[in-house]
């Protein structure tokens, strides 16, 4: 902790702030926290800044992924000048706070044997950030299918089964999947593999920074490009008229209101316009969509305009579940969103739920009561809205009730109704709503 490299990396904000705790406030922090009896004389206790919203790697979009990557390889780097290393490298080190990445886990950091040119988590940096960027890129297979069945990755022999010939050929997997798939094959003692090798320190250095090289190249070569997705253009054509999005956006705007929510979730963000919305009045975002593509566009946007926004990839019909050991080591979604939000924002996003999803109105708006402590805005899209009669293709008799009295008398059993809009000639309106006490 009090070496140069460490002391600008948290400087940075790069890596997690630690604080070691000692004595009485040691023991009342670690009973707290259920340690209390394990704590002795030579145990150390670090506190650490909160991350404001934990997310994983199943909810991130490739630009974020790519991202963790880049600062665990530049962290590597850095720590090199101090004799210092990291002992794996894994996304399950990084939390994102807003779209910037941070390095939380500080017992990753070791002394590093000077003589040793083998960057020891190389293995792992391929299986959990390299190969499934590339499997995302090239096979078109979404980063959440991939770490929800591999917490740990995916190993080049899985890869290599996957693909056809000529793609083994390739040099998008030639040297990252089917090389290292046919020398396991040769391997007769494959622990050997991790038996240290012995140089002079120059020379282990100069190996180590070329490795670093290669694998900066590597990540590159896999980074996300400029992609299109069926909902990535809808920002374009807004199923509006210019009017009527001008008239969503000043009602957004005056329940947003200047630094009266301090924390907003945006359920069905698309590209971010109006998370952008919420972060320029002060508040800290987390937006969510379904569609890595507007999630990367989002992402991309925060990043861009310096902005506190959090975008996931998430469907709250099917949020992600509670992971690890006893389901314990990350926690679902949903325990992570519920009660966390002064306003819930759900534009364009219900009549999705109840036609797509097929979830009964109470069920969402018991949901949208338990993530929100006051507000929610949300957009009433009826059944004559022509955007609604695509989704039922053709089914009108089954959500003809589906009239705003009827949406009404089933809000008034959870919220406030402070104000309602008409949009325009279609079929919509915008309320905000306040949570019953």
């Amino acid at each position: 902790m009090e070496t140069p490299s460490v002391k600008r990396l948290v400087a940075q904000g790069d890596l997690v702030e630690s604080r070691v705790l000692a004595g009485p406030e040691a023991a009342s922090t670690g009973a707290s926290i259920g340690i209390g009896g394990a704590i002795d004389a030579e145990a150390l206790l670090l506190e650490h800044p909160r991350v404001a919203f934990p997310s994983f790697a199943h909810e991130w979009c490739p630009e974020m992924l790519h991202t963790a990557g880049s600062l665990t390889l530049e962290i590597a780097a850095a720590l090199q000048a101090d004799g210092l290393g990291l002992k794996d490298a894994t996304p399950h080190n990084i939390l994102f706070q807003g779209p910037k990445p941070v390095f939380i886990d500080l017992a990753s950091l070791e002394k590093r044997d000077p003589g040793n040119p083998t960057w020891l988590p190389h293995a792992q940096f391929t299986r959990t950030f390299l190969l499934p960027l590339i499997v995302n890129k090239r096979c078109a297979i979404p980063l959440d299918q991939i770490f929800l069945a591999h917490r740990d990755g995916l190993a080049p022999e899985g890869v290599y089964g996957i693909l056809g010939a000529g793609r083994r050929l390739s040099p998008a997997f030639l040297f990252s999947v089917s090389i290292p798939t046919w020398l396991s094959r040769r391997a007769t003692n494959k622990p050997e593999i991790y038996r240290p090798r012995a140089e002079s320190p120059d020379k282990a250095a100069f190996i180590l920074t070329a490795t670093m090289k290669h694998l900066r190249r590597q990540l590159d070569a896999a980074a996300p490009g400029t992609k299109s997705s069926v909902w990535s253009d809808y920002m374009d054509t807004k199923s509006y008229r210019n009017e009527d999005f001008e008239t969503k956006e000043r009602f957004v705007r005056a329940a947003l209101g200047p630094g009266s929510s301090r924390t907003v979730l945006d359920i069905g963000c698309n590209t971010g316009h109006f998370s952008e919305l919420a972060a320029r009045t002060g508040a800290t975002v987390v937006a969510l969509d379904s569609d890595p593509v507007c999630v990367g566009q989002t992402y991309r946007r925060a990043v861009a305009n310096s902005l506190s926004i959090l975008p996931l990839v998430a469907n709250v019909a099917r949020p992600s579940p509670a992971l690890g050991w006893r389901n314990g080591e990350q926690a679902s979604l949903l325990e992570r969103l519920s009660g966390r939000f002064d306003l819930v924002l759900m534009l364009a996003v219900l009549h999705h739920l109840l036609v797509t999803e097929r979830i009964p109105l109470h069920e969402i708006l018991g949901l949208a009561a338990e993530l929100t402590t006051d507000l929610l805005v949300l957009e009433y899209v009826g059944p004559s809205d022509p955007m609604f009669k695509a989704l039922v293709r053709g089914r009108d008799d089954l959500y003809a009730h589906m009239q705003p009295q009827w949406f009404e008398a089933h809000c008034l059993a959870r919220f406030e109704i402070v104000s309602r809009e008409d949009v325009g000639r279609a079929d919509r309106q915008l309320y905000t709503l306040r949570k019953r006490s």
